[in-house]
């Protein structure tokens, strides 16, 4: 019905009322993922550096916190997703949440944490656990909570914050997410922001990297 009516087709919401009547209230309260303030994310990556945890896992925590990816998404990354020259990852949808490929522009951090990757890693997978196996999905998730520095998902926030107070556009942080922005703003939105986003996520890797050389 709201489609309808965005589309032109009827005037109102003749179900919504109704429905809100009917349904009974939601008085669970709303969880979020517990996320670090951006300027505290460099001292979380030296401390994950420093805390003995395996390279691959440091490497993977690093990647993702300069790529602002989800944790599965980095885990299953491969050498054969990265365009090295063109400084690009690009995550098939079948990894993806909204079930749409995604391009990630990648910050010179984020190529030096790939370089060092590479040497470690033998076969396709970026981020190997110990089996040659791609790292469990609890991994990630248990340094963060062994070292007390919030949550690994969170890290997307801290970005997402980031964003917001340096005066990123919204719909370009949205993409940087991959967000689904939804209603008649996601009808539209038919770009990648690609070409918007890559000084973006140079400007925060640079701004990781400054934190880490302190």
């Amino acid at each position: 019905m709201r489609w309808a009516v965005a589309q032109g087709y009827r005037p109102d919401d003749a179900a919504g009322s109704a429905l809100t009547a009917v349904l009974p209230k939601r008085n669970s309260p709303t969880t979020h993922h517990q996320a670090l303030h951006h300027s505290d994310v460099a001292d979380a990556l030296r401390r994950v550096r420093g805390s003995g945890v395996a390279m691959s896992t440091r490497l993977a925590i690093e990647f993702l916190a300069l790529t602002a990816a989800r944790t599965t998404e980095v885990r299953l990354a491969t050498r054969s997703e990265i365009d090295h020259q063109g400084g690009v990852w690009t995550v098939p949808a079948e990894r993806m949440k909204a079930g749409r490929e995604h391009r990630v522009p990648l910050s010179s951090a984020a190529i030096r944490v790939l370089d060092n990757a590479y040497r470690h890693a033998d076969g396709d997978l970026l981020f190997p656990g110990r089996s040659g196996k791609p790292t469990g999905h609890g991994v990630l998730a248990a340094t963060f909570r062994r070292l007390d520095i919030g949550t690994v998902h969170g890290l997307r926030s801290s970005f997402r914050d980031w964003c917001s107070e340096t005066g990123v556009p919204r719909e370009v942080a949205e993409q940087a997410l991959a967000h689904t922005v939804r209603g008649v703003e996601g009808a539209y939105a038919r770009s990648d922001l690609f070409d918007l986003r890559q000084p973006i996520m140079e400007a925060w890797g640079k701004y990781i990297d400054t934190g880490l050389s302190r």
